[in-house]
């Protein structure tokens, strides 16, 4: 019972957090804010996909529609000194993968990768199908850092850092490919001293 109440409690908040997005785009509109509104857009369109979506599995394609989302936000927030980049085969857009797997490692490459360049940077996504196997690679070209130095570049802030709760969510995304792909699922991280880091998901 106590978790029902929770869980409606948690939709009762989103709707209101919705519904006060919807009443700033509509000022927006009225005020004629082209900008604000396409960026109320956009926040409204990601938080929905984060706290709405509940199904285990989804699309390729709306996966990186969320993404795609999160990085125009981040693109509007740093402008010219981060750039991105989705290119994606058509035959893999419509392949299931489990929902909000892939966003952690965006997210790194952002916070561990471009927000460590001083003059910021790039992050670019690719997607490729062939012979019944996906693959999604993410990379930056930030300063290409191991986990054992971005340990001690972060050690005085201890767990309260935005980068220690990324690394919990890439550790469980990588814990469920495994556990729901097995010896069908393949991750490779290759980093390269100030030319960033690159992740690799490979699945049938």
């Amino acid at each position: 019972m106590t978790y029902e109440l929770n869980e409606l409690k948690s939709v009762t908040n989103l709707y209101a957090l919705l519904d006060m997005i919807t009443l700033i785009s509509n000022l927006s509109i009225i005020e004629k804010s082209p900008n604000t509104e396409s960026t109320l857009y956009l926040l409204s369109e990601y938080v929905k996909y984060t706290h709405q979506v509940k199904e285990p599995f989804s699309t390729v394609k709306d996966e990186l529609k969320n993404i795609e989302n999160y990085l125009s936000l981040q693109k509007i927030k740093y402008k010219e000194k981060f750039l991105y980049s989705i290119n994606v085969d058509n035959n893999i857009t419509f392949k299931k993968i489990p929902t909000k797997v892939l966003f952690p490692f965006v997210e790194n490459a952002l916070y561990n990768g471009i927000f460590l360049n001083k003059n910021g940077g790039y992050i670019e996504i690719i997607g490729e199908f062939e012979n019944n196997e996906a693959t999604i690679t993410i990379c930056d070209n930030g300063p290409g850092l191991t986990d054992e130095e971005l340990f001690i570049h972060f050690e005085d802030y201890e767990d309260k850092h935005e980068g220690y709760y990324i690394k919990l969510g890439m550790d469980s995304s990588i814990k469920k490919l495994k556990n729901i792909y097995g010896d069908k699922f393949e991750f490779y991280v290759n980093m390269s001293k100030l030319k960033g880091r690159e992740y690799k998901f490979i699945w049938k």
